[in-house]
This record gives C-alpha cells, structure tokens and sequence, in this order.
C-alpha cells in the first residue's frame, strides 16, 4: 500500500507538468581560437554592437566576430611615439565607436572610417613602469567618459572623468592600494566600488554623495571588497564581491539584500566576474571556478571542469558577456568559450513524461500480478 500511494504520487506529478530537474537544461561548449581566425587567444573583454557583430579586445589588437570567423582589425603599435601595449578593456559607445583602453590612452575607434581617436589619460611620465593603465570605462551617450586609472609605479588609484572632446574634467585619487575598482550607472546616479568592502555613489564632480558597506565576516573586509557591478534588466543595481555573495538593490531603492544565490557559492574562492541574465539566472567566474546559477531550480553548476577538459588547460576568467540571442561568451586567457544554454522542448518533456508514466503502468500491473 505504501508503494502504490507513492506511485500515485509519481503519476500525479507527471500529469500536473513536473519534469525531471537534470532533463530540462543542456549545454554546447565551444571555445574559439586561433584556429578560428582570433589574433591572440588572451583575450581581456568582449562587447557585441548594435549591428550584432561580437568584438573581442585581444594581447595583439581587436578582433570582430560575424558568427562564422574572425577579422583582427589593426590597432597602431605606436601613439605619439609611444608604444600603445595591448587592449585591455572594451566599451561600445555612441554610433557603434569603440573605445579600447590601452596603458596611457583611451582609444576610440570607427569601424566605418577605420579612424582612431586617442585620448592621453597619463599627463606625466610615459616612461616604461610608471604607466597608468584605465580600466572600467562607463561612456556616457554624448561620448564622455568615466573610468578608475591604475598607476603602475605608484599603485594609486585614480577616478577621471574626460568630456566628449577628450578634456580632463576630474582627476580625484582613491584611498587604498588596489586595482579592480568597478564602475557601473544606475539610471543618473554612477556608482564606484569604493575603499574595502564599500560601494560609494559619485555626482558629477567626483564627490562623494551616498555610500554603502556591505557586511563581511572575520577582521578583512577585503573579502567583501566590491569586484563587478551590473544594471538589472529592470532597473536596479547588482553587486558581486570578492568571496562570491552577490547583492541587489531595486530601483529606487535605498539598501542592498543578499540575492538567493549566495546560498549556492562555495566558500574560499575569489570571485572576479559576473553575469545576471534577465530572467534572473546567474553566471559567476572566479578562480578554478565557472558557476552557473539556475533561478528556477535555485541550483549551481561548475562548468570549469568540463572547460578544462576541452582547452587541457585552466583558463583565467576575465569577463562574462550574454549577447542579444541568448550566448554567453567568457572571455580568457585562452580563448572565447561560448556557452549556449537551452531548455528541452516540450515535445522532448512530453516525451520523457510518457516513458515514466509507461514504466511505473507496467510495474503496477506486474505488482497486481503478483
């Protein structure tokens, strides 16, 4: 009798809709490379322009994707003399420029003229060593940019706002000795990971207006030290920290929670990126660790091993990116690994029901058989 109810239960479940957990998602890894065209497999950030073509800031200059192969794009080895280094960052501005951030310089580039633009982001020494190098661009839509400049010598921070026609507006230097300081715009409001474990929001002359502490345990507050930041897809605002808890704050909101995905990070990790999908799924990248958080199942998946398998190497995550059909792209040090993710159809679903439901019909009637 205890068998039969629990089978009734069984069927009850199937006929309502319920599917099997591990049944309903699968993934297609692919990582690209040089035999793919891409110029150098060290890649620091990818963007996608409006047109649908996916950019990749290389160690050896730009590279456009069109979804078949790669086109490198010539990048200046030398700018007023000095040699340019490699793209670090990536941001794609108004009219599809794209602005690449090289040790001393912004870069803003035209795929239509194949023109540069370069703005000098360190006004005194250029010297080898004594580099400022940007990182964390937010351009704005008239072509002003914000970004957190990193002195090589010195290991300061610095926040500089330039103008759209490429003048210094603020050049503010930040407490702390560390690089990552991310920057991310809530609607008007520009937000800047700040000293330790603080986030601050800035107006437009750098000044500190509002500021949030995230909690951490122990006496570091370096392990909850602001590493990315994200804009909902509706609003709001996303933080990842450096031990893997990730936070929100809803539009118009005035404090940060702890998302539900927190419950799922192992501890003793450092985490460096992030991705929050609009539907709410989450991918985490951090060392020895590629984590795919699935809302619906409330669940975690570490897909670093099956990179490993593929690349016989351990990949050193720098960004995650979700382009307009869904792909997401992690950029690496060896390559672009594409992950595209998809749910079972419901005929495959139905299918997989029908077979349950076929296997607990025929047990039953060999348990009334005797």
């Amino acid at each position: 009798m205890r068998y039969r109810s629990a089978s009734l239960a069984v069927v009850v479940l199937l006929l309502m809709g319920w599917s099997l957990p591990g049944q309903e998602m699968e993934v297609q890894i692919r990582v690209l490379g040089f035999e793919e065209g891409l110029s150098h497999r060290n890649i620091y950030k990818i963007q996608q322009d409006s047109a649908g073509f996916m950019w990749l800031a290389t160690f050896n200059g730009l590279n456009r994707y069109d979804g078949y192969e790669f086109l490198p794009f010539g990048i200046p080895d030398t700018i007023f003399g000095q040699a340019a280094g490699p793209a670090l960052d990536l941001f794609v501005g108004p009219q599809n420029s794209l602005w690449l951030v090289r040790p001393n310089f912004l870069s803003v580039f035209d795929p239509l003229t194949l023109g540069f633009r370069h703005i000098r982001i360190n006004e005194e020494n250029l010297a080898r060593g004594e580099e400022f190098t940007p990182n964390h661009l937010c351009i704005g839509p008239e072509g002003d940019s914000w970004m957190v400049a990193f002195g090589e010598k010195t290991a300061e921070c610095f926040l500089q706002y330039y103008d759209k026609t490429g003048r210094r507006k603020v050049h503010l230097t930040l407490p702390g000795k560390y690089e990552n300081r991310p920057l991310c715009r809530d609607g008007e409001a520009l937000w800047l990971g700040g000293n330790e474990n603080e986030l601050w929001q800035v107006n437009g002359q750098g000044e500190v207006t509002d500021r949030y502490s995230f909690p951490f345990w122990g006496r570091d507050p370096q392990a909850a030290r602001v590493v990315a930041l994200q804009e909902g897809a509706h609003g709001g605002m996303y933080a990842l920290l450096q031990n893997g808890q990730v936070y929100f704050r809803p539009l118009k909101g005035d404090k940060f929670s702890l998302h539900p995905a927190s419950e799922q990070i192992p501890p003793g990790k450092r985490f460096e990126a992030f991705r929050v999908e609009p539907g709410g799924n989450i991918w985490l990248a951090g060392e020895e660790v590629l984590l795919y958080y699935d809302a619906l199942l409330h669940s975690v998946r570490d897909f670093n091993r099956e990179v490993r398998e593929i690349t016989k190497h351990q990949p050193i995550y720098r960004q995650i990116f979700q382009d307009r059909s869904g792909v997401v792209w992690v950029a690496s040090d060896f390559g672009a690994i594409k992950f595209r993710a998809f749910r079972q159809t419901f005929h495959h679903l139905f299918k997989r029901r029908q077979q349950l439901l076929q296997q607990w019909l025929l047990q039953y009637a060999r348990d009334r058989g005797g």
